[in-house]
């Protein structure tokens, strides 16, 4: 399937929204400044293409029931042009390893545009699979001129804490970085949240999203 026609122009911005948040058509017209009939033309191709779905919203008391449009797909699409070679792929994202998902999201999160970073992050997450599977959500913060700091929700936070906070990550060929380690559990992250804290408010500023199967860091940017 060709994905390119659906991943631009008026489609593309109605996505960008679902990706915030399921809504219906009126909300969608408000955020994309159009008009509901164009929403409902854009939405009715992407959902023929299977790229969103609808429900009716039957909680929202009396009346007729909204139509309510969401993300049906999660895809990463890419295109390739090199010498001697040229190619478009589409890489579906349910079912992928954590472990994928986590580098094919630094490419989501632009991290490729600074190769080093990319580099650097994946042998991180390679060196210390085992911890990186425990934990619940992981998020890119910002990159220094000898850091990358990266956000982690967990529950096993005395491990992550004294294993990899500060881990100095080396290329064979000289050259290092260290990637700082930022950790927390839901429960600290919501109470933190609550009371205003300034470090915690700062993070969800800052955090873009490697790994989040929960929706978490989405619940927080609300």
């Amino acid at each position: 399937m060709e994905y390119v026609p659906l991943l631009s122009g008026a489609k593309w911005n109605l996505l960008v929204a679902l990706s915030k948040k399921p809504q219906s058509p009126k909300d969608l017209a408000i955020k994309t400044n159009t008009s509901i009939t164009n929403v409902l033309q854009q939405l009715s191709i992407l959902d023929a293409h299977g790229i969103v779905d609808k429900q009716k919203d039957k909680a929202r008391g009396p009346g007729k029931p909204k139509t309510i449009y969401n993300l049906k797909k999660e895809l990463i699409h890419s295109s390739v042009l090199m010498n001697n070679s040229a190619s478009k792929n589409v890489v579906m994202l349910k079912n992928q390893d954590m472990i994928h998902l986590l580098m094919l999201n630094q490419l989501g999160a632009g991290l490729f545009n600074n190769g080093e970073d990319a580099y650097y992050l994946t042998k991180f997450f390679l060196a210390n699979e085992v911890l990186i599977r425990q934990s619940e959500s992981i998020g890119y913060l910002q990159t220094k001129t000898d850091d990358i700091e990266l956000l982690i929700i967990a529950e096993n936070l005395q491990e992550i804490r004294e294993q990899i906070s500060n881990q100095i990550i080396k290329r064979p060929s000289g050259g290092e970085k260290k990637v700082v380690v930022w950790s927390h559990s839901q429960e600290e992250f919501k109470e933190g949240m609550h009371k205003k804290e300034k470090h915690f408010i700062n993070f969800v500023k800052k955090v873009q999203t490697l790994y989040d199967p929960t929706g978490f860091f989405a619940i927080l940017e609300k």
